[in-house]
């Protein structure tokens, strides 16, 4: 681990990695990613409350997330959600018992 970019302000959603190791999360009203080299980058501005959800990796790079009662859709190059049971790849619905078959 090391130390990236500082991040402005608070209300963070919960961050996404894509399999090229680029991180993309919501905070201080912007969707950010932050690829692999800790260089950010903004992919779209989006003003809320602080009230978010997951940002999840959609196909094609589709981000998705809520704020507020709000949900956005947002087209980006990222690449696939990464493939690892944590802390990122589908949030670990995989291992949420709530998502099993019981």
């Amino acid at each position: 681990m090391t130390s990236g970019p500082d991040l402005p302000s608070y209300y963070t959603a919960p961050a996404a990695v894509d399999q090229t190791g680029t991180t993309v999360y919501w905070r201080n009203g912007e969707l950010t990613a932050v690829d692999a080299g800790l260089n950010a980058h903004r992919l779209a501005e989006l003003p809320g409350t602080g009230i978010t959800s997951r940002v999840l990796i959609l196909d094609n790079g589709m981000v998705a997330l809520t704020l507020d009662k709000d949900l956005h859709l947002i087209r980006t190059p990222l690449a696939p959600l990464a493939a690892g049971p944590w802390p990122c790849a589908d949030h670990n619905l995989q291992g949420n018992p709530v998502t099993k078959a019981v």
